[in-house]
């Protein structure tokens, strides 16, 4: 806006309202020729003095000193050493010594690429604005990074082994004892979350002189069903005869 001197004080004390207009009216009241010529800074110092503890004055000054960038943003560092450096002009009473401290103060990727700066007589304003780009290509970079560091991951998740494959659909895999085709006598043994049941074992012989070659399980593929065993009519028994039974062995006379 172009204002300065005296006239800055006019228009800041100007917009004073309550307890602190009525205490630059009676500070203008006690030193009438003492307002008239104070500058924007003198003020500040008076204004701060009224209002600001000296206690969080010092508290102020002292984080300006050891003032960094840290996770900040280049803005918001700005922002931040503009705000503390109030407190402490002694430490920043030329431009040369206010553009140095700010850019010992940015964080070392961009404080090197800055190096040029340093050793240019160059105003702050320039200073923060060159920060701010280089923060911005570096903010880009880390970007591109993070994205082809994603699609690289979600390359390598996506490509599968033909056996993870089988497993990634639902299939699982069977041991080698199960793959092996097994004994007719030996039953095979049960798969993972399957039932299990025993084959039922009969405990009687086979019949002698059952039909050979007609199967005895249920489920046969004969069409027709076994033939009864042959019994001895006198006495019932599957072992014999009748023309062999020892009954009418005993009967007939000698």
């Amino acid at each position: 806006m172009g204002i300065s001197g005296s006239s800055g004080v006019s228009f800041t004390t100007f917009q004073l309202r309550g307890a602190a207009y009525e205490w630059w009216r009676t500070y203008e009241l006690d030193n009438l020729d003492e307002a008239a010529s104070l500058t924007r800074t003198q003020f500040s110092d008076l204004f701060l003095r009224e209002y600001v503890p000296q206690r969080l004055r010092d508290a102020w000054r002292a984080e300006f000193e050891h003032l960094r960038q840290g996770a900040m943003t280049v803005s918001e560092y700005a922002v931040r050493y503009t705000s503390l450096a109030r407190h402490a002009p002694a430490l920043v009473s030329t431009v040369r010594e206010r553009v140095c401290r700010f850019i010992e103060g940015l964080i070392p990727s961009i404080r090197s690429s800055m190096a040029r700066e340093w050793e240019m007589d160059i105003s702050y304003q320039q200073v923060v604005s060159i920060a701010r780009r280089i923060d911005g290509m570096h903010a880009r970079e880390r970007e591109e990074r993070e994205a082809k560091r994603s699609r690289e991951l979600g390359h390598f998740s996506g490509a599968r082994t033909p056996a993870a494959g089988r497993h990634g659909r639902g299939y699982m895999s069977r041991p080698i004892h199960l793959a092996l085709p097994a004994a007719s006598s030996v039953p095979t043994p049960p798969r993972p979350h399957e039932p299990y049941y025993a084959p039922s074992v009969s405990s009687a012989p086979p019949a002698r002189g059952a039909f050979r070659g007609q199967s005895s399980r249920p489920g046969s593929s004969q069409s027709q069903p076994p033939r009864p065993p042959r019994v001895c009519f006198e006495c019932g028994d599957t072992l014999h005869l009748v023309r062999d039974c020892p009954r009418l062995g005993r009967s007939a006379p000698p």
